[in-house]
Protein backbone atom coordinates (compact mmCIF):
# COMPACT_ATOMS: atom_id res chain seq x y z
CA UNK A 1 0.00 0.00 0.00
CA UNK A 2 2.84 2.43 0.80
CA UNK A 3 4.25 2.02 -2.73
CA UNK A 4 0.86 2.90 -4.17
CA UNK A 5 0.73 6.05 -2.07
CA UNK A 6 4.30 6.92 -3.06
CA UNK A 7 3.49 6.36 -6.75
CA UNK A 8 0.36 8.52 -6.50
CA UNK A 9 2.28 11.30 -4.75
CA UNK A 10 5.06 11.32 -7.34
CA UNK A 11 2.57 11.13 -10.21
CA UNK A 12 0.42 14.01 -9.00
CA UNK A 13 3.39 16.15 -8.04
CA UNK A 14 5.03 15.52 -11.42
CA UNK A 15 1.95 16.29 -13.47
CA UNK A 16 0.58 19.23 -11.47
CA UNK A 17 2.67 21.75 -13.38
CA UNK A 18 0.91 20.72 -16.60
CA UNK A 19 -2.47 21.61 -15.12
CA UNK A 20 -1.12 24.98 -14.04
CA UNK A 21 0.18 25.58 -17.57
CA UNK A 22 -3.20 24.69 -19.07
CA UNK A 23 -5.23 26.93 -16.80
CA UNK A 24 -6.22 30.43 -17.80
CA UNK A 25 -6.25 31.58 -14.17
CA UNK A 26 -3.57 34.02 -13.04
CA UNK A 27 -0.55 32.47 -11.33
CA UNK A 28 -1.45 33.78 -7.89
CA UNK A 29 -4.95 32.32 -8.18
CA UNK A 30 -3.64 28.89 -9.17
CA UNK A 31 -1.13 29.00 -6.31
CA UNK A 32 -3.84 30.10 -3.85
CA UNK A 33 -6.13 27.21 -4.73
CA UNK A 34 -3.28 24.71 -4.64
CA UNK A 35 -2.48 25.74 -1.08
CA UNK A 36 -6.13 26.01 -0.02
CA UNK A 37 -7.07 22.53 -1.22
CA UNK A 38 -3.96 21.06 0.39
CA UNK A 39 -4.87 22.75 3.68
CA UNK A 40 -8.37 21.35 3.54
CA UNK A 41 -7.07 17.84 2.85
CA UNK A 42 -4.69 18.03 5.82
CA UNK A 43 -7.28 19.46 8.22
CA UNK A 44 -8.40 16.11 9.71
CA UNK A 45 -4.79 15.17 10.52
CA UNK A 46 -3.76 18.32 12.41
CA UNK A 47 -2.87 18.17 16.10
CA UNK A 48 -4.42 21.47 17.14
CA UNK A 49 -3.46 21.02 20.80
CA UNK A 50 0.24 21.01 19.97
CA UNK A 51 -0.24 23.84 17.49
CA UNK A 52 -1.78 26.06 20.15
CA UNK A 53 1.13 25.45 22.53
CA UNK A 54 3.78 26.15 19.90
CA UNK A 55 6.57 28.50 21.03
CA UNK A 56 6.61 32.07 19.72
CA UNK A 57 9.87 31.60 17.77
CA UNK A 58 8.40 28.50 16.10
CA UNK A 59 5.36 30.52 15.10
CA UNK A 60 7.60 33.14 13.52
CA UNK A 61 9.43 30.38 11.66
CA UNK A 62 6.08 29.00 10.42
CA UNK A 63 5.13 32.48 9.18
CA UNK A 64 8.44 32.84 7.37
CA UNK A 65 8.26 29.34 5.91
CA UNK A 66 4.68 29.82 4.71
CA UNK A 67 5.49 33.19 3.14
CA UNK A 68 8.47 31.72 1.30
CA UNK A 69 6.26 28.87 0.07
CA UNK A 70 3.57 31.27 -1.14
CA UNK A 71 6.01 33.33 -3.17
CA UNK A 72 7.67 30.16 -4.46
CA UNK A 73 4.43 28.88 -5.97
CA UNK A 74 3.40 32.29 -7.27
CA UNK A 75 6.70 32.88 -9.08
CA UNK A 76 6.96 29.30 -10.33
CA UNK A 77 3.45 29.40 -11.78
CA UNK A 78 4.11 32.87 -13.20
CA UNK A 79 7.26 31.59 -14.90
CA UNK A 80 5.07 29.23 -16.93
CA UNK A 81 3.56 32.27 -18.66
CA UNK A 82 6.99 33.11 -20.07
CA UNK A 83 8.95 29.92 -20.60
CA UNK A 84 8.40 26.26 -21.33
CA UNK A 85 7.27 23.71 -18.75
CA UNK A 86 10.57 21.87 -19.17
CA UNK A 87 12.73 24.95 -18.57
CA UNK A 88 10.63 26.16 -15.67
CA UNK A 89 10.66 22.75 -14.01
CA UNK A 90 14.38 22.35 -14.51
CA UNK A 91 15.17 25.68 -12.88
CA UNK A 92 12.71 25.31 -10.01
CA UNK A 93 14.05 21.86 -9.21
CA UNK A 94 17.56 23.26 -8.88
CA UNK A 95 16.56 24.14 -5.33
CA UNK A 96 18.70 21.38 -3.72
CA UNK A 97 21.75 23.33 -4.88
CA UNK A 98 20.58 26.31 -2.84
CA UNK A 99 19.78 24.06 0.13
CA UNK A 100 23.31 22.70 -0.08
CA UNK A 101 24.70 26.25 -0.09
CA UNK A 102 22.33 27.37 2.69
CA UNK A 103 23.23 24.42 4.88
CA UNK A 104 26.93 25.23 4.41
CA UNK A 105 26.57 28.97 5.08
CA UNK A 106 23.90 29.01 7.79
CA UNK A 107 24.22 25.69 9.59
CA UNK A 108 27.92 25.02 8.87
CA UNK A 109 27.10 21.61 7.35
CA UNK A 110 29.85 20.94 4.85
CA UNK A 111 28.67 19.35 1.59
CA UNK A 112 30.19 16.08 0.44
CA UNK A 113 32.31 15.90 -2.69
CA UNK A 114 29.58 13.86 -4.31
CA UNK A 115 27.04 16.58 -3.46
CA UNK A 116 29.30 19.26 -4.93
CA UNK A 117 29.84 17.20 -8.09
CA UNK A 118 26.10 16.76 -8.59
CA UNK A 119 25.55 20.48 -7.96
CA UNK A 120 28.17 21.33 -10.61
CA UNK A 121 26.50 19.03 -13.14
CA UNK A 122 23.11 20.61 -12.36
CA UNK A 123 24.48 24.14 -12.77
CA UNK A 124 26.11 23.26 -16.09
CA UNK A 125 22.86 21.67 -17.27
CA UNK A 126 20.91 24.75 -16.22
CA UNK A 127 23.33 26.98 -18.11
CA UNK A 128 22.87 24.81 -21.20
CA UNK A 129 19.08 25.11 -21.00
CA UNK A 130 19.29 28.88 -20.45
CA UNK A 131 21.56 29.17 -23.47
CA UNK A 132 18.95 27.33 -25.51
CA UNK A 133 16.24 29.63 -24.21
CA UNK A 134 18.16 32.64 -25.56
CA UNK A 135 16.89 31.54 -28.97
CA UNK A 136 13.32 31.75 -27.66
CA UNK A 137 13.86 35.37 -26.66
CA UNK A 138 13.99 37.54 -23.56
CA UNK A 139 10.59 36.37 -22.42
CA UNK A 140 11.84 32.80 -22.00
CA UNK A 141 14.89 34.00 -20.08
CA UNK A 142 12.62 36.06 -17.81
CA UNK A 143 10.57 32.91 -17.15
CA UNK A 144 13.79 31.03 -16.38
CA UNK A 145 14.77 33.76 -13.91
CA UNK A 146 11.37 33.61 -12.19
CA UNK A 147 11.71 29.82 -11.83
CA UNK A 148 15.23 30.24 -10.45
CA UNK A 149 13.99 32.74 -7.86
CA UNK A 150 11.20 30.27 -7.03
CA UNK A 151 13.93 27.66 -6.46
CA UNK A 152 15.69 30.01 -4.02
CA UNK A 153 12.43 30.56 -2.17
CA UNK A 154 11.62 26.85 -1.83
CA UNK A 155 15.18 26.28 -0.63
CA UNK A 156 14.54 28.87 2.08
CA UNK A 157 11.30 27.09 2.95
CA UNK A 158 13.19 23.80 3.31
CA UNK A 159 15.99 25.35 5.37
CA UNK A 160 13.53 26.92 7.80
CA UNK A 161 11.42 23.77 7.78
CA UNK A 162 14.25 21.43 8.68
CA UNK A 163 14.64 23.32 11.94
CA UNK A 164 10.94 23.62 12.75
CA UNK A 165 10.07 20.06 11.75
CA UNK A 166 12.32 18.71 14.48
CA UNK A 167 9.78 19.88 17.06
CA UNK A 168 6.47 19.37 15.23
CA UNK A 169 4.33 16.63 13.77
CA UNK A 170 4.63 16.56 9.96
CA UNK A 171 0.93 17.07 9.28
CA UNK A 172 0.65 19.91 11.77
CA UNK A 173 3.74 21.60 10.34
CA UNK A 174 2.54 21.20 6.75
CA UNK A 175 -0.95 22.44 7.56
CA UNK A 176 0.42 25.49 9.38
CA UNK A 177 2.77 26.44 6.57
CA UNK A 178 0.17 25.84 3.85
CA UNK A 179 -2.36 27.90 5.79
CA UNK A 180 0.10 30.81 6.00
CA UNK A 181 0.81 30.45 2.26
CA UNK A 182 -2.92 30.43 1.50
CA UNK A 183 -3.46 33.62 3.49
CA UNK A 184 -0.46 35.34 1.89
CA UNK A 185 -1.68 34.40 -1.60
CA UNK A 186 -5.17 35.65 -0.77
CA UNK A 187 -3.79 39.20 -0.61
Amino acid sequence: MSYLILFAAVFFLSTSVLFVKWTSAPAETAAFYRMLFTCLMLLPFVDFKSLITTRLMTRYALLLSGTLLAFHFWLWFLSLDYTTVASSTLFVTSSPIFVLIGNALIFKKNPTRKGLAFALVAVLGGMRVAAGDVQLGREALFGDLLALIAALLIAGYWLVGQQVRASMNTNTYSFSVYLVATVVLCF
